[in-house]
């Protein structure tokens, strides 16, 4: 009995303990000296795509440091700002957080105390250093006049737009990969949302239920749905042109089965890049169950059938343009750039933009399954 006795009596004890209410109050400390910026402000916002939100700010004292403490809740993303607007970007997790720097160095600090800090961390070093890669492609493209040295300027470009893709390639990947939600939306915001429409489109719907209460998220599915205003879901004109064998193709003459047109030119090395990777796409896909209609916005003929042939584009569906970006029969797209492609459904109706070439060939089936049907979807 006396045994019995004992072992109810810690049951009782562990009882106790574990009704005890969970604290509730979610907060961090982050403090520190940044050397060259004695007796001067510093603030603490947190971040928000729409504009950040300034939470507090102090004085550094004399030695250069500072300390705040804050309750706000620890899972989501702040900045420590200067009031130049240099700032580094954290995320706190629960517990202390150090930062210590010179002046020179304070937007690329490092914030020891949080592991998904120094991961943020990574990654922003990262990105920054593809992105000014394609940065500076981009300029020395900007240099060349395309009119007096083209070959110099084609292969400038190709140089500017694999530099893009690889920072592009690296954005994605790390999206696919991060477990922190808000860390993985950041880096989505990063992307370009008309370059990567079809991405994002997909990463909202797949993600939504998850990360719905971010504000990221919402400016995310914001830019989406405001982007898709002027042609998702709407039904494709029809259109006629005139292939490179001199045969008249129309846009109606597909329907009953999907539609990938794609606007490109010759002297456009990411157009190039691209052409190649359709070719393989048809290539893997001998049914050609998707129709793919590529349409050129090139001002010379010559030029254009020259590059089909090069690339290898093989099949029907080559038609060009006489007014260029203002030909009419791709007015309805709102053309800005390119390359640009349309997925249009097996009725004719617009379901996605800019879906690259190795996605419509890794994802062909499932595109088919999801908008090869003619009656609904």
């Amino acid at each position: 009995m006396k045994k019995l006795t004992n072992i109810a009596f810690i049951l009782l004890i562990l009882l106790a303990f574990g009704c005890e209410t969970e604290s509730t109050v979610e907060g961090f400390e982050i403090s520190g000296a940044i050397k060259g910026h004695e007796n001067a402000q510093i603030y603490l916002d947190r971040y928000n795509p729409y504009g950040n939100e300034h939470l507090d700010s102090m004085a550094t004292d004399a030695q250069g440091h500072f300390s705040f403490t804050h309750a706000n809740p620890s899972d989501q993303l702040y900045l420590l700002r200067l009031p130049n607007n240099q700032s580094v970007m954290f995320f706190p997790e629960l517990g202390k957080l150090k930062l210590s720097t010179n002046l020179s160095q304070f937007s690329g600090a490092n914030i020891e105390g949080s592991a998904w800090s120094k991961e943020l961390f990574r990654f922003s070093n990262k990105r920054a250093q593809l992105r000014g890669n394609f940065v500076n492609a981009s300029r020395s493209l900007q240099m060349i006049d395309r009119a007096s040295n083209k070959e110099k300027w084609m292969r400038q470009e190709a140089r500017a737009d694999a530099a893009m893709e690889i920072y592009r390639d690296y954005v994605r990947a790390y999206i696919d990969t991060v477990s922190k939600p808000e860390i993985a939306l950041l880096a989505a915001a990063n992307l370009n949302p008309d370059g990567n429409f079809y991405y994002l489109q997909e990463l909202i719907k797949v993600r939504r239920s998850a990360w719905k209460t971010s504000e990221i998220f919402k400016y995310l599915d914001h830019i989406i749905q405001e982007g898709s205003k002027h042609f998702l879901a709407h039904q494709a004109l029809n259109f006629v042109g005139v292939n490179h064998q001199g045969d008249s193709i129309s846009l109606d003459q597909f329907k009953g089965k999907p539609v990938y047109l794609y606007v490109w030119a010759s002297y456009c090395g990411l157009s190039r890049a691209e052409n190649k990777r359709l070719v393989t796409c048809r290539s893997n896909h001998p049914d050609n169950e998707i129709e793919i209609l590529t349409f050129s916005i090139d001002e010379l003929g010559d030029e254009w059938k020259n590059a089909i042939e090069e690339d290898g584009m093989n099949w029907i569906g080559q038609l060009r343009g006489q007014f260029n970006w203002k030909s009419p029969e791709i007015r309805q797209f709102a053309i800005e750039s390119i390359p640009t492609s349309f997925l249009l459904d097996a009725r004719g109706i617009i379901r996605t933009k800019n879906l690259h070439a190795r996605e419509l060939d890794t994802e062909y089936a499932s595109l088919l399954e999801r908008w090869g049907k003619k009656e609904g979807q």
